[in-house]
């Protein structure tokens, strides 16, 4: 690349007809006594010019002296003219995220799903550091929309954390929505490269939502004696215990709505009069 293509750049000469052209420059270390030592900057041998590398992908500063002659012999000197190259801030790449899924908690309000290290991988984050990220739907470009843009959030500064709430009654289903992230060049402080990501996540219901005891309708009372809401059955030697049949499993006596998303019954027990206490509080001759 070319940085300075004759030495007008750096000095001007009045009395070119008493003194002659410029007619050779020179690259020095900074204090203009001795020969330059780096590798980033030459004077084209052909041109004169000023040219540098422009490949390092980290970028490189460089801080010179250009010194001048004339044909009269006479020198002039530029110190500390500094070069800057940009490192190729083109550094950001999605990373394979997994989706999550929580259930329902009144107390977690802010859970984190991802931050940018999770989401985005940057090799030259020291160079390129991000300057900012936002959540969108997942269209990356349109914002978020209810109930999600209350339930959604992201942290306005680094580590850049995407929230959620999990706090919905009845829950959410799979959510995907867009986690963008910018960086920059760390010493121009100019946003370079815009990298994006798809995040899904899920909120279980409420379990408890849905869960209820049947009406009478569902329940079938026996005739000896009739109870209400119970089951009789005359005496008979053996076997010992007999199954009621209109009781042979959970669904006769309680509905459970989100049984695809809670699952169904894991433990059914007898309980005393009340329906309080521990299953060991049962004394009676029922047994599940």
């Amino acid at each position: 690349m070319t940085h300075a293509a004759t030495s007008a750049i750096f000095f001007t000469n009045p009395f070119v007809v008493e003194c002659g052209l410029i007619t050779n420059c020179i690259i020095q270390n900074v204090g203009c006594t001795t020969a330059y030592t780096g590798t980033n900057l030459f004077i084209n041998a052909v041109t004169g010019q000023v040219e540098s590398i422009q490949n390092a992908l980290a970028g490189w500063t460089d801080k010179v002296c250009i010194r001048c002659n004339n044909a009269a012999g006479s020198m002039i000197t530029k110190d500390n003219w500094e070069i800057y190259q940009q490192p190729n801030c083109n550094s950001l790449t999605p990373n394979t995220i997994a989706s999550k899924i929580y259930n329902y908690d009144t107390a977690a309000t802010t859970t984190i799903v991802y931050d940018s290290a999770a989401v985005f991988s940057n090799s030259l984050s020291a160079l390129c550091p991000l300057s900012s990220c936002s959540v969108t739907q997942s269209d990356c470009s349109t914002a978020l929309v209810a109930p999600f843009d209350g339930l959604i959030s992201i942290d306005a500064a680094d580590p850049w954390a995407l929230r959620v709430t999990q706090t919905q009654g009845i829950g959410y289903p799979d959510v995907s929505v867009c986690y963008s992230c910018k960086n920059k060049d760390a010493v121009s402080q100019i946003d370079v490269q815009t990298m994006t990501n798809q995040v899904i996540f899920m909120q279980h219901i409420n379990c408890a939502i849905g869960l209820d005891n049947n009406s009478t309708s569902l329940i079938t009372d026996f005739n000896n004696p009739p109870l209400t809401h119970a089951a009789a059955y005359p005496f008979v030697a053996s076997p010992e215990y007999s199954v009621l049949a209109p009781y042979t499993d959970s669904t006769k006596m309680f509905t459970n709505l989100n049984s695809a998303h809670c699952g169904g019954f894991t433990t059914c027990y007898p309980l005393p009069m009340g329906c309080t206490g521990l299953a060991s509080a049962y004394t009676g001759f029922a047994k599940i």
